[in-house]
């Protein structure tokens, strides 16, 4: 009625878990489901970040949990299949670990902000001739009779 002794003690492999202190037997042992993996003798299974899934059962190591595909994210811990990767609302991309969505950048303000510059300089060597002209009393290159 005492505790096992050491030697009688099992240790889950990996992808699976006991939560029982000293298991005396492999059907002890409960296998890790979709979306969490475990390493040897482990206690629990350990869940997928959320921005990753896994389809497998029994995995073993994080590398099992795969990225959401490009465009889509999930929030979910532990996520079990592709199908909870959704898209990002339109206007809006992935954050770089796929565990939600963020404004995209708009490039507009930055194009108008660009195209305001080209403008004004064009403006200014539109006065500097006509200062230069005004000044020196010669006509602007393209306009010589």
């Amino acid at each position: 009625m005492g505790a096992a002794s050491p030697g009688n003690c099992n240790t889950c492999n990996e992808g699976k878990y006991s939560s029982k202190i000293a298991a005396s037997s492999s059907s002890d042992c409960i296998s890790c489901g979709t979306g969490t993996y475990s390493s040897s003798g482990a206690l629990s299974c350990i869940s997928c970040d959320a921005g990753t899934y896994s389809e497998m059962v029994e995995a073993s190591s994080p590398s099992v949990c795969v990225m959401c595909k490009a465009n889509t994210f999930s929030s979910i811990v532990g996520a079990s299949s592709s199908s909870e990767c959704r898209p990002c609302p339109f206007g809006n991309v992935p954050t770089s670990n796929h565990d939600g969505c963020r404004k995209a950048q708009d490039y507009t303000s930055i194009l108008f902000g660009l195209l305001g510059l080209v403008l004004l300089g064009f403006i200014a060597s539109l006065h500097w001739f006509k200062e230069l002209n005004n000044k020196y009393d010669v006509p602007p290159p393209l306009l010589k009779e």
